[in-house]
């Protein structure tokens, strides 16, 4: 999928998102939420802050992949520290490949992994038939000879 998607698209089309950690192994599956137009994944912590990383399905990257946003919440508070989205690590596309890879780095931390996207197979079908032809009219002869009228 090369085209950003809405909410509803993203609902309708992704059936899962797992996403397996090049370092580790390690596989999860990403979250959604009602109206968002992002896949979530799980908080952890990074660099003196509380992060969210999501994958953004209305902004794709140069790749035709979901750009990988980081969002930094305060670790007393929860709250998110809107000073940190001129920081690097707060957007990030995937590597130059077909696959969804993504490094994501901040401070002392790394994230290397990619993501396998199931998607939702749906569709319609329908069939029709059209016959054409020419009408032949045959009368019978009720025992009539040839030539007599």
């Amino acid at each position: 999928m090369t085209q950003p998607l809405n909410a509803a698209e993203l609902e309708s089309l992704v059936a899962r998102a797992v996403v397996t950690d090049l370092d580790t192994g390690e596989t999860t599956q990403l979250t959604s939420k009602p109206n968002k137009h992002c896949l979530f994944f799980e908080h952890f912590a990074a660099g003196g802050f509380v992060v969210q990383l999501r994958l953004d399905w209305a902004d794709m990257d140069d790749n035709g992949h979901p750009m990988l946003d980081a969002d930094f919440l305060d670790p007393v508070t929860k709250k998110p520290d809107h000073s940190m989205r001129s920081d690097p690590a707060h957007n990030t596309g995937s590597a130059d490949s077909d696959e969804r890879t993504y490094e994501w780095r901040f401070r002392d931390a790394a994230k290397r992994f990619t993501v396998a996207v199931t998607w939702s197979a749906s569709g319609v079908s329908s069939a029709s038939a059209t016959a054409s032809g020419t009408p032949t009219i045959v009368r019978p002869s009720y025992g009539e000879t040839e030539g007599h009228g």
